[in-house]
């Protein structure tokens, strides 16, 4: 019953084309029997010539319809199948190569994203690198908020006895153009330069909770100033439960670094290319002008006083030496 009722065309409009096949048939046979009783002349060869076109138009359209249709509609719903199947197949193929995008905004702001602090949790030696413009605050804020430990250092000081090696960029506040960058985040350069004076207290502390162990552990950790970090914030792991984890912020105008949304980095092509930039400007930093503190697990942590004292008299030229800065970085 359904095999025979799935036979029968479905569609109206095939009735009507059959029906007007029988319409413009009688009308050209009306205008060629019509065009005989005419003078000879323009008119009656018009008539005529329609006529005869209206015909052979009509009894095609009926020989299509009445008996060609049903037959090709058999081979049309067999073409039709074979069509949904190879797209499907395409589909299929196109879909098992996706592999989705190669950088995904994965919050809408970065501050207090959990994923970030997944390294703090760990136990297992693991390879860090983060930049920012003033990443220890940042990081500290976020820890503090979560109580997920007593300090940074006391984090960045237990990891690196667990033997990570960790690599640290913020702003060097020596760098003249730090008032421009505040400017651009629609920040007070007071507010920026505090934010940086937390990150130098922070190295100032972990370098006096890791000269008592000058063998803690066998990882490493390296910490510098910058002045090639005015695009992206940088937070790369490697190891651990996530295997690799890279995040990257933008600096939007007229937004605060912490307040712009977070991206994730899942091409392993596009993770290269980000990793090659951090690692090409943190070989780029001199240790008598830019690093702050180096440690490694087969010698003694070394600090750059020299650069530390300049940086201290530069983020006093901004807090108009306000008792603050000596409770920050001492």
């Amino acid at each position: 019953m359904n095999d025979k009722t799935d036979d029968k065309p479905k569609h109206p409009w095939n009735i009507w084309i059959l029906l007007s096949g029988l319409v413009m048939t009688f009308i050209g046979t009306t205008l060629a029997l019509w065009a005989k009783d005419l003078a000879p002349g323009s008119t009656e060869v018009f008539c005529r010539s329609v006529g005869l076109a209206f015909i052979v138009t009509g009894i095609t359209s009926v020989f299509h319809e009445a008996l060609l249709w049903p037959f090709r509609r058999k081979e049309t719903k067999a073409d039709s199948a074979k069509l949904l199947d190879e797209m499907h197949r395409r589909f299929d193929e196109i879909r098992s190569n996706f592999k989705g995008p190669d950088v995904r905004m994965i919050a809408q702001k970065r501050e207090g994203y959990g994923a970030y602090h997944r390294w703090v949790l760990e136990k297992v030696p693991q390879e860090v690198f983060f930049a920012g413009h003033s990443v220890l605050h940042r990081i500290q804020r976020d820890l503090s908020d979560r109580a997920l430990c007593g300090s940074v250092e006391e984090a960045l000081a237990r990891r690196v006895a667990e033997g990570c090696n960790i690599k640290i960029l913020f702003l060097d506040p020596t760098w003249e153009m730090l008032p421009v960058i505040a400017e651009s985040e629609n920040q007070k350069i007071k507010t920026v330069a505090t934010h940086i004076a937390t990150s130098l207290g922070i190295c100032k502390r972990l370098w006096m909770a890791l000269v008592p162990h000058p063998h803690r552990g066998n990882g490493s950790i390296e910490i510098s100033t910058c002045r090639e970090l005015h695009q992206y914030a940088f937070h790369h792991v490697i190891g651990g439960a996530d295997s690799v984890q890279m995040f990257m912020g933008f600096y939007f105008a007229k937004t605060p670094g912490l307040l712009t949304p977070l991206f994730v980095v899942e091409s392993e092509d596009v993770q290269k290319w980000f990793a090659m930039h951090f690692d090409s400007i943190f070989r780029r930093q001199s240790p008598e002008t830019t690093w702050l503190l180096s440690y490694q697990s087969s010698a003694r942590a070394e600090f750059n006083d020299e650069h530390y004292r300049k940086c201290r008299e530069s983020l006093g030229r901004y807090l108009n030496d306000d008792p603050m800065l000596n409770q920050l970085c001492p």
